[in-house]
């Protein structure tokens, strides 16, 4: 008679935890955002994977281009537009991806001129909102690609002594956190790194003593990926994020939905400009 009693206490209990998960929207789906930096932008990106399968992708205008094809139009409307995308990638993503040129010969990162500075500095607005309203840290991922010919012989030459060789012919990043902690080749992408910590506490005392990037890891690769298509970036980087490897094709549901919603809101209250392609 006890055992019944317990067994049906149990499953009193379990059906509480499960209506009140359902209750609070709780979810296995989580984001996963590209923020590009380099000299010659891609378009931004968010992922978004649900149950260990990437179901869906949020793709983000991409930036004017000027008479020549070659300089982007640097007007107004253009530096919103960039700032709206890193503020939404911050704000909705639980992981987010830094692509950055950097020169491995002498240590320094080489952003885009006009809208580095303006795109971290949205992305770290963005992560402020994120933690005053769901005490959510980031996981950031600091993306190293060789800025020149010769950051991409430098890094090379250094990953040849760490790194075992492969017969991948697919471009594969290499994760330099731990492995290069008394080497300084990595000095420029490290302080970046504390310039956005510093960044996030001067939004005020609440957002002091907050390591809201806890996790940073830098990684690498050692090709600039400047003739590679979005679908390769796409690949490369969900095969880095752990078992997020497949593009489902399977119908959208409830769950893409209101990744759509949660995006598009986010987006257009930074006064984003232009539409989010959703695929």
């Amino acid at each position: 008679m006890m055992c019944v009693r317990v067994q049906f206490l149990i499953s009193i209990f379990i059906g509480l935890i499960t209506i009140i998960n359902c209750s609070t929207g709780e979810s296995s789906s989580s984001s996963v955002g590209v923020i590009d930096l380099r000299p010659k932008l891609s378009s931004d990106r968010i992922y978004l994977i649900d149950d260990n399968l990437c179901v869906g992708k949020a793709i983000f205008p991409s930036i004017k281009q000027g008479e020549d094809d070659s300089d982007p139009l640097y007007d107004d409307s253009t530096f919103d537009q960039q700032a709206a995308t890193a503020y939404c990638i911050g704000s909705e993503c639980s992981t987010v991806y830094l692509m950055i040129s950097y020169d491995f010969a002498n240590e320094k990162t080489v952003l885009h001129r006009a809208f580095g500075g303006t795109k971290l500095m949205s992305f770290v607005d963005g992560t402020r909102k994120s933690w005053e309203t769901r005490r959510s840290r980031t996981k950031l991922i600091v993306l190293l690609l060789p800025s020149s010919t010769s950051a991409e012989n430098q890094l090379k030459s250094f990953l040849s002594s760490i790194v075992t060789a492969t017969d991948e012919t697919e471009t594969e990043m290499h994760d330099l956190t731990n492995i290069i902690k008394d080497n300084t080749m990595l000095k420029g992408a490290k302080v970046l790194l504390e310039r956005l910590r510093s960044c996030f506490e001067y939004g005020g005392e609440k957002f002091h003593d907050v390591e809201i990037f806890e996790d940073a890891k830098f990684v690498c690769v050692d090709s600039n990926l400047e003739n590679s298509d979005d679908n390769s970036v796409d690949d490369m980087i969900l095969k880095h994020h752990p078992c997020h490897q497949i593009m489902s094709s399977s119908p959208k549901g409830e769950v893409f939905d209101h990744f759509k919603q949660l995006i598009i809101s986010s987006y257009n209250s930074a006064a984003g400009s232009g539409d989010v392609k959703f695929i």
